[in-house]
């Protein structure tokens, strides 16, 4: 609703599940948009049971913990039970449990937009961190669905580069 009293074309960016939010604009509203970028985000729910099984358990898992044993209760459990790294700690700790919860279950029902998005006309770019293992090959696909889709790859980068590496990420941002 807030997008749609914008006057006229606009660019439009998303990160990560902010970035699904955004491919789901394109797909319906594509003809508003002057511009997109998607960065470290995918245009399905990346961690189905097709693709990722392991994945979507431990994120099914994790969104139960939250809603039963709150962030910190969750993150505790989850220590007993697999090696956690300090940035998947520091990213719980940042995301209140409603909105993680929340984020995984409606990004579960997300519908596969590569068919609608094979259409989309604007010029977009498309943003992934060289070590995010998770969404990177999905940063690829949208690069080869979308006809004007760009993709930039920032070293050393995991999946936040606007967070991990500014600079590259603004340098890859800026001209496009």
């Amino acid at each position: 609703e807030t997008l749609a009293d914008l006057d006229g074309p606009f660019g439009l960016v998303g990160h990560s599940m902010g970035g699904m939010i955004a491919a789901s604009y394109a797909a319906e509203y594509g003809d508003q948009l002057a511009a997109l970028v998607l960065e470290s985000t995918a245009a399905r729910y990346p961690y189905s049971d097709e693709h990722y099984p392991q994945q979507h358990a431990f994120l099914c898992r994790l969104a139960d913990l939250m809603e039963e044993e709150g962030v910190e209760g969750a993150i505790a459990r989850l220590k007993t039970e697999v090696e956690l790294d300090s940035n998947a700690e520091g990213i719980l700790r940042r995301t209140p449990a409603h909105v993680l919860t929340a984020s995984i279950r409606q990004a579960a029902k997300m519908r596969d937009l590569h068919p609608r998005l094979s259409t989309f006309k604007a010029p977009s770019l498309i943003l992934a961190g060289a070590n995010d293992g998770a969404f990177l090959p999905w940063c690829k696909r949208l690069a080869t669905t979308i006809p004007n889709g760009e993709l930039r790859i920032i070293p050393e980068a995991g999946h936040s580069p606007h967070a991990e590496a500014t600079e590259a990420f603004c340098a890859a941002l800026r001209p496009f």
